[in-house]
């Protein structure tokens, strides 16, 4: 079979080549002028930036990474990193991640105010949240809602979170009791049961020597701004060419505004 892949980043390019693996000719669409989507990597002035925010591997599925791992020679093209992420506050305090469990390292002010606020939950319960907005209030309170779940967050996903239903979120959320935060913090023992707690990183040119190297041996069209699709006899058309299937990777909010002959 014939496939349109449109979107050159990591999901487009895992894709194209497990279609390939099993005999499918295969067509990758992007429309930037190489791939690399949202794990894209650019050197300014001699440094280099995540493009749209820091990106890193890692799998709890034997599965995943036995795949993963065929592409790259792993001992010499990565290093193992233990993570070490921050929190910048609005008046300018670094606490560290997971922001519940480095209460201490906050102003004293808004210690006693989380922990009002922690306390509380305790008592009342954790209720049962229908959207990630209300999951965010009852597992942290308004107090660490307001100073750093919600901003990031309303950053991150771009929509109310309101909008945000938890079926989306399963397996990614952090989960901690309100006695495993009190725990964390008066023992102060950084976290490392998360899956990114320690992760394999490329030496070499960030999370785009990944992609670049994901897209060796694949038939990729850039500077392909895919703005039409057409379903027409059995077959699919994108720029002029028919397909048998069409796997979609791009932003779903970017998807093609004409698509024609499908109910």
């Amino acid at each position: 079979m014939k496939f349109a892949v449109i979107g050159g980043g990591m999901s487009g390019l895992s894709a194209a080549h497990m279609l390939q693996e099993r005999g499918c000719q295969v067509h990758v669409y992007e429309k930037a002028s190489r791939p690399g989507g949202l794990v894209k990597c650019d050197i300014v002035h001699g440094t280099l930036y995540h493009m749209v925010g820091g990106h890193v591997f890692n799998s709890r599925r034997q599965d995943v990474l036995d795949w993963f791992w065929r592409f790259f020679r792993k001992d010499e093209e990565f290093y193992k990193a233990t993570r070490r992420a921050v929190v910048s506050l609005a008046d300018g305090t670094r606490v560290d991640y997971p922001i519940e469990n480095h209460l201490y390292q906050m102003p004293q002010q808004l210690q006693r105010a989380v922990i009002a606020d922690l306390l509380e939950i305790y008592k009342a319960g954790y209720g049962e949240p229908s959207n990630f907005d209300e999951f965010l209030k009852t597992r942290f309170g308004k107090t660490l809602y307001d100073e750093y779940f919600h901003p990031y967050n309303d950053k991150i996903w771009q929509r109310p979170l309101t909008d945000v239903p938890l079926a989306w979120l399963q397996g990614k959320l952090p989960m901690p009791t309100i006695p495993e935060i009190l725990e964390a913090n008066i023992a102060q023992v950084n976290e490392m049961n998360m899956v990114h707690s320690t992760f394999w990183y490329p030496l070499h040119n960030g999370t785009q020597f990944v992609v670049d190297t994901l897209a060796k041996g694949l038939d990729i069209r850039l500077n392909a701004d895919v703005q039409e699709l057409e379903f027409r006899d059995g077959k699919w058309l994108v720029a002029g060419e028919q397909y048998d299937r069409i796997v979609y990777t791009g932003n779903a909010r970017a998807l093609p505004a004409a698509v024609r002959g499908v109910a």
